[in-house]
């Protein structure tokens, strides 16, 4: 047995327990001399990633097209017209001067339309005859009772006033007093003595101012001569007038 340097045994002490190696210590970078180069260490492999799943394409938004990426256009609307309303026909002579038919002696009853005529009054177209228009005249001749002209009037208006025109003429001279009357549905709305002189031109005649009381009224024009008198008298040129 061996001895130490005192003479005692020596004994070699029991090894203990070899501790569980630890990681090694990551090694220090290996250092660099100058005017040399450093070699980077090779990284470690790495664990491949799983391949990327492929996505789903996205469905892609179309383009919109350079019309729809203008402005839209700011539509005006369209404005409908007001229509205009229809005026009211007026009223009217028809055939004031008698020369509807050129030739009244061919149909006495046709030149005088719509006129209706009553005792001795009718259509002349005689060249000694005065005439405002040609080729007629209205001629009255009171025989025995009045002679007249009459026709119908429509589209009176019962708010408005109206006055009847025309012009007569005294082709005889009166031996007496004869009247010509102007009447609207039966109401007299003129009334002018025919005395001497006979006449050198026409004179008019301007009825009194009148409301009708229905659309439609008779006009009536009469000639009528006291004691019989066959004095001739002309008319022209009949028409309605409306006042404001």
């Amino acid at each position: 047995m061996p001895t130490d340097s005192h003479g005692s045994p020596s004994f070699s002490p029991s090894s203990p327990p070899s501790p569980t190696p630890e990681s090694p210590s990551p090694s220090p970078p290996p250092s660099v001399t100058p005017g040399s180069t450093a070699l980077a260490p090779s990284p470690a492999p790495e664990t491949p990633s799983p391949a990327p799943e492929t996505p789903s394409p996205t469905p892609e938004t179309p383009s919109a097209s350079p019309e729809s990426s203008l402005p839209s256009p700011i539509l005006t609307p369209t404005p409908i017209p007001t229509p205009t309303p229809t005026p009211a026909p007026l009223p009217v002579v028809l055939n004031g001067n008698f020369d509807n038919y050129p030739n009244p002696r061919g149909n006495l009853a046709a030149a005088a339309v719509p006129w209706i005529t009553a005792g001795g009054a009718s259509i002349y177209d005689d060249a000694v005859l005065p005439k405002r228009s040609s080729p007629n005249v209205g001629f009255l001749r009171s025989s025995g009772g009045a002679a007249s002209f009459a026709q119908t009037i429509d589209y009176l208006d019962t708010t408005k006033q109206y006055q009847i025109i025309f012009y007569s003429y005294k082709f005889d001279t009166p031996q007496t007093t004869c009247t010509l009357r102007t009447t609207m549905g039966g109401s007299t709305i003129s009334t002018v003595l025919q005395v001497a002189p006979r006449s050198t031109a026409f004179s008019q005649v301007v009825s009194n101012a009148f409301t009708p009381t229905t659309s439609s009224l008779e006009l009536k024009i009469s000639y009528l001569c006291a004691g019989g008198s066959l004095n001739r008298f002309l008319i022209e040129d009949v028409s309605i007038v409306q006042l404001e």
